[in-house]
């Protein structure tokens, strides 16, 4: 079972064959800039506060299911002031480009069935990393997300703190019963639903984004130490000597990619925005676009 699930998700999650400008192409008259943020400062980096941060996240953790090494958060959080000042000095190794250890970034990979069709692309795929990692991606979460909130488009309301999915539903049935109640144009509503959304996105692309609105390089060179050499094991009822890489997407289950698949589905809402009489309504990777402009049937 493994190798057929390696079969299938390896495929996925190979690195595709494009060009060296594609994603500069793609980004071209996307200009938006990160506002500064005192978090992102390279004082920030070195403050005296960092260990305390980290000891904040580590308290915060919750009982989520361990990675390969099988040592749960439980752990750490009984030593988070031990464990805050180790946490502290991966980082900043890992801001300064230098290179994570082997397995460093590996996870176990949990298949989760979607529509019963009892077939490996029928399975969402949960990848679960070691506690320690999660630890780092959460600190890199609580380190960008401030200035995300006012940088990304405000029709995402997926994975962005404050934002409410809800306010698309009302707004939605609120402008299409308005249409069909009133002596109005009909409004029309098409939904997009993102095809393995979360692993379709490049790594290149990701980075290109990042330093391209403007996050430092010092952050941008933790992510991509991230996202660097990962490998799941799949569990399927039992361990395995299966390993899968992968060489694109977000992992389902770190703490980073939320926030990483908002900033790279940015571009498209942000030119989408740009289109005359088109409302976008974003959640995540699910996505409904309206307008009560005519249709043009050919």
């Amino acid at each position: 079972m493994a190798e057929i699930a390696k079969d299938c998700w390896s495929k996925v999650w190979e690195k595709r064959g494009k060009r060296s400008s594609a994603s500069t192409d793609y980004l071209r008259g996307y200009n938006k800039q990160l506002s500064a943020h005192p978090q992102l400062t390279p004082e920030q980096l070195n403050h005296s506060d960092r260990t305390l941060r980290f000891q904040e996240v580590i308290e915060g953790t919750n009982n989520s299911c361990a990675g390969p090494d099988g040592i749960p958060f439980a752990v750490y959080r009984a030593a988070a002031v031990t464990y805050s000042s180790i946490a502290s000095g991966i980082y900043l190794l890992l801001a300064s480009g230098g290179s994570p250890p082997p397995g460093y970034n590996n996870g176990l990979l949990f298949l989760l069935p979607k529509k019963g069709w009892l077939t490996p692309d029928d399975t969402r795929p949960l990848s679960v990393t070691n506690s320690y990692n999660c630890i780092i991606a959460s600190m890199v979460v609580a380190d960008i997300t401030p200035g995300m909130q006012r940088f990304l488009e405000p029709t995402q309301k997926g994975f962005i703190p404050g934002s409410k999915g809800e306010d698309h539903i009302r707004e939605l049935n609120e402008k299409f019963y308005d249409a069909m109640a009133a002596d109005k144009p009909n409004y029309h509503v098409l939904f997009v639903d993102t095809k393995k959304a979360f692993d379709s996105i490049d790594h290149d692309y990701i980075i290109t984004l990042l330093l391209k609105i403007g996050v430092p390089k010092w952050l941008v060179t933790i992510i991509k130490a991230l996202l660097t050499d990962v490998k799941v094991n799949p569990l399927l009822g039992g361990p395995s000597d299966v390993w899968i890489d992968i060489h694109r997407g977000v992992k389902q289950g770190c703490p980073l990619s939320p926030l990483l698949f908002a900033i790279a589905y940015d571009p498209l809402i942000f030119k989408l925005g740009k289109i005359k009489d088109l409302d976008t309504f974003a959640f995540a990777d699910d996505m409904a676009l309206g307008t009560s402009r005519g249709l043009i049937v050919p």
